[in-house]
């Protein structure tokens, strides 16, 4: 039927692309949540995991190498598919904790920082990491530093969770609009290889974050979305601000 732009309230998405094989593989991956005991941890130097009480509180359990130092190391192995993950580390923190220094697969991923001036519990503390291929991974961490106001080395943690993200990589948009009747826009948004990924009806007077929450509600696999302009202008924070009438189409009279 045909649009009037009264009857629009918010854009409305018209057509998408479908996701990519890869796209839908990613967003149908499941979170895996590991236990951070003995069992499953294997101890590469230093002493052995065992459980301990955080700042010596009952309820707070977890483990920990007993006694700590620096240099302190483990390994545990777990099941990813590729894409984007949050890597979760559950645990507690106080002024005698230190500082893991994580990584997969011998790929530096970040650090943890466990000191904190009092008792905290429980706490966590993420990293990102990317699964390039399915299978069996390792995560390795090593107590090789502190806050220069910590006492000692410990790092205590009770759980580490593997959750599905979208891959950290932007997708631009550029942005296409004619007025197709009085106050009512049509936007074509074209990737960078000049395929359409979607059609969009929108009023003159929608706000741009409009526009970009329906676009990222329509592609939830991107991590940042990135707009532009006919002329190759990419769109500030600032515009998100302005009505879409403003910003698109001073450039798009062309028949």
């Amino acid at each position: 039927g045909t649009f009037k732009a009264g009857a629009i309230s918010k854009p409305v998405l018209i057509s998408s692309m479908m996701p990519t094989q890869r796209q839908q593989m990613e967003q149908a991956r499941k979170a895996d949540s590991v236990r951070f005991q003995p069992s499953r941890v294997r101890v590469l130097s230093g002493a052995p995991m065992s459980k301990v009480d955080v700042g010596g509180v009952p309820q707070y359990t977890a483990c920990a190498q007993n006694p700590p130092g620096r240099g302190d190391s483990w390994q545990l192995n777990f099941f990813a598919e590729p894409g984007g993950y949050e890597i979760w580390f559950h645990g507690g923190d106080n002024s005698h904790h230190g500082i893991l220094t994580a990584s997969v697969d011998s790929q530096s991923i970040g650090l943890v920082d466990q000191y904190a001036v009092g008792n905290s519990y429980p706490t966590e503390h993420c990293l990102y990491w990317e699964c390039e291929s399915a299978g069996e991974h390792t995560l390795h961490g090593i107590a090789e530093s502190k806050a220069p106001a910590s006492v000692n080395y410990w790092i205590c943690l009770f759980r580490i969770t593997f959750q599905p993200v979208p891959s950290r990589r932007t997708m631009v948009l550029q942005l296409h609009a004619v007025e197709t009747d009085p106050g009512l826009l049509e936007v074509r948004c074209l990737n960078m290889s000049g395929d359409q990924a979607a059609v969009v009806h929108c009023s003159s007077v929608a706000r741009v974050a409009e526009l970009r929450n329906l676009l990222c509600e329509t592609f939830p696999f991107t991590w940042q979305l990135g707009l532009t302009l006919e002329t190759g202008c990419l769109l500030n924070p600032e515009d998100d601000y302005k009505s879409c009438g403003e910003i698109l189409t001073n450039l798009s009279h062309t028949s």
